[in-house]
């Protein structure tokens, strides 16, 4: 969608909002997540905007949500150990854990707030605005408090940061320890008019301004960089959500481990760990879709 000035209703000149919803159910925006703490991410909810502006773009779209539906997933919380002789036999543990505990698979409905709708689109605006303000004056602020970030790990720019606080030169470093990445790749799909901003994006500028700009403006990475371990598992329960409404939960099993072929997780005992979060993931996809799936059904009828 376009990014408007909340006073004029201008539209930016520079920029665009893009977003990829995970589901529409009639005029309910679905929300699914694999999460460590239910309570912990709806409160990061209600404060963020990721709601909000998903609904203002599609309402660019003409779809109409009245309210977002977050259904969330406890990661399993059991470890891969010497009682699972197989990958499966862990899996199935990972299963029965989560049809048998209490909140591991959780719905909550919010009505959409308008008031919030107007403070998504200023907050949105700002950024905007904010944006051309550093590329005009090519100056990206530090933020020493995101040096390490919520996952435990220093950030993968903080070596550049600490040569340019001394006033050294960061190209060599950049030459040698970064490469090219591709941003935004799961909205490649549809050529962008301008530069894109995601909410993803918007929340790291305002994390630090300087994290936003090698990673945005630059497109650079470290080279060793893979997919934490931290994220790995949430992002293949997207990738099997993401099929299975299609195509079923067997394919979805498929395109699961297709993507962890793709993305290893790499370091000691890499091959026991990538075994043990891909059984997790094709745990939480099962049963979330043993719950959703049928309840989509059932709303259909």
């Amino acid at each position: 969608m376009p990014i408007t000035n909340p006073a004029t209703r201008g539209t930016s000149r520079t920029f665009e909002y893009r977003g990829k919803v995970d589901r529409i159910e009639d005029k309910r925006l679905v929300d699914w997540k694999s999460v460590s703490d239910p309570q912990d991410f709806l409160n990061s909810r209600a404060v963020g905007y990721q709601g909000e502006l998903y609904t203002l773009a599609l309402a660019h779209c003409g779809i109409d949500i009245t309210e977002i539906a977050y259904r969330l997933v406890k990661r399993p919380t059991i470890k891969f150990c010497n009682k699972d002789k197989t990958a499966d036999d862990y899996e199935a543990r990972c299963v029965e854990w989560l049809r048998t505990t209490d909140g591991t698979i959780t719905e909550t409905v919010l009505p959409i707030n308008r008031a919030r709708l107007e403070q998504a689109r200023q907050w949105l605006w700002n950024i905007s605005q904010r944006l051309l303000q550093c590329r005009r004056s090519n100056c990206w602020l530090t933020n020493e408090n995101a040096c390490n970030n919520t996952y435990g790990r220093h950030c993968e720019f903080l070596p550049l940061c600490l040569v340019q606080s001394q006033g050294g030169d960061v190209e060599w470093i950049i030459g040698e320890q970064y490469e090219p990445k591709e941003v935004h790749e799961e909205l490649d799909d549809i050529p962008a008019e301008k530069d894109v901003i995601t909410y993803s994006s918007a929340t790291k500028f305002t994390l630090c301004e300087a994290r936003y700009y090698f990673q945005h403006e630059r497109k650079i990475g470290p080279k060793s960089e893979v997919t934490p371990i931290s994220r790995w598992t949430g992002s293949a329960f997207h990738v099997g959500m993401d099929v299975v409404q299609e195509q079923g939960v067997e394919a979805a099993l498929i395109a699961i481990g297709d993507w962890a072929d793709n993305n290893p997780i790499i370091g000691p005992e890499a091959y026991h760990t990538q075994q043990q979060h891909i059984a997790q993931a094709r745990a939480i996809v099962r049963c979330a879709w043993e719950v959703w799936g049928v309840r989509t059904v059932e709303r259909k009828v």
